[in-house]
């Protein structure tokens, strides 16, 4: 390759390894991002990975656009589109807050989405460690006494009996 001028050596590396309009590195990033869920990963590191799909596809878009209003407007779509994605991959888990966010009057940014997304887990991970609850006290079992039957209920089932109070 014998190209006489800086610029047209720029022009043929663009070319040749240029990820623009290439459709079908486009499509399998949309198709990663449509399957990625949460499964075990915590949201932060959920998010991180979805977000690395959405800066590489950001690098394929090819978007020239003229005006002010074009690009906030642009933006706007973009960014839903990067919630939906986000919320639709959530654990089961995360489905109030996906109606209290899909309920706002005022739509929240991704930013915002995210944080809620993260407090929600911090919340619940420190409720279930905090306070685990007392097993003894959650125990309960059949008397099995010598003497006179034990008390039936309605349904024919025998009545529980605390050992402790009786």
């Amino acid at each position: 390759m014998y190209l006489s001028m800086a610029k047209a050596v720029w022009d043929y590396f663009c070319r040749r390894y240029s990820m623009k309009q290439d459709m079908s590195s486009c499509y399998d990033l949309k198709r990663k991002i449509f399957n990625t869920k949460q499964g075990s990963l915590s949201v932060n590191d959920y998010f991180g990975v979805l977000n690395g799909f959405w800066i590489e596809l950001d690098q394929h878009h090819n978007l020239k656009m003229e005006f002010g209003k074009d690009i906030s407007t642009l933006n706007i779509v973009v960014e839903r589109d990067k919630i939906f994605d986000l919320l639709a991959g959530l654990n089961t888990e995360f489905d109030p807050i996906q109606v209290q966010i899909l309920g706002k009057e005022k739509f929240p940014d991704l930013n915002e989405v995210f944080y809620i997304a993260r407090s929600e887990e911090t919340c619940r991970q420190a409720m279930l460690h905090e306070h685990p609850p007392d097993v003894s006290a959650l125990v309960a079992r059949k008397t099995t006494r010598q003497g006179p039957p034990p008390l039936s209920s309605k349904n024919g089932r025998d009545k529980f009996c605390c050992e402790h109070c009786n």
